[in-house]
């Protein structure tokens, strides 16, 4: 028996796992992009590169690699979403913070624009997680047979 409900946020775990590899280039040509993000690109350094890279590397080993787990495996999909939005409820105040520096490393364009792509998913994580976590999948495992073990794909 499939899950009716589990496969949209699945979709939506694999959709945003495809958008964080477009963080890669944070990795490859890291003083690049930075040049195209920071205010002030002569002050790209060894130091700034090395943490954007970290940074990179974090998106794609980690929340890259929660997401494809969490598109398989029913149980983890809360905690996943639940990870990555304490991120960003981390992430977008700080930014917000740094727009409004006057000397600060980001433009406010720049600022504004990250927000922009961090509000969206935090909205539909905060939209799934509590006005529809049927959504999310069935995630216990009934004991008699009115509550079937319900599995993401038929077969496995």
């Amino acid at each position: 028996m499939s899950d009716p409900s589990g496969p949209i946020v699945r979709k939506a775990f694999l959709l945003e796992a495809l958008l964080n590899l477009f963080s890669l280039p944070l990795i490859t040509h890291t003083s690049t992009v930075l040049s195209y993000i920071l205010k002030h690109p002569s002050q790209i350094n060894p130091s700034s590169i090395l943490f954007a890279r970290l940074f990179g590397g974090i998106i794609i080993g980690g929340l890259t690699t929660a997401l494809l787990y969490g598109a398989r495996h029913i149980p983890s999909r809360r905690a996943v979403y639940w990870t990555l939005g304490m991120g960003e409820v981390l992430l977008i105040p700080l930014l917000a913070l740094e727009g409004s520096k006057v000397n600060g490393a980001l433009s406010r364009k720049v600022a504004w624009g990250s927000i922009g792509m961090l509000a969206p998913p935090l909205v539909w994580r905060v939209f799934v997680l509590y006005v529809r976590p049927d959504w999310i999948g069935r995630e216990r495992v009934g004991k008699d047979e009115r509550q079937p073990l319900i599995r993401d794909e038929p077969g496995r």
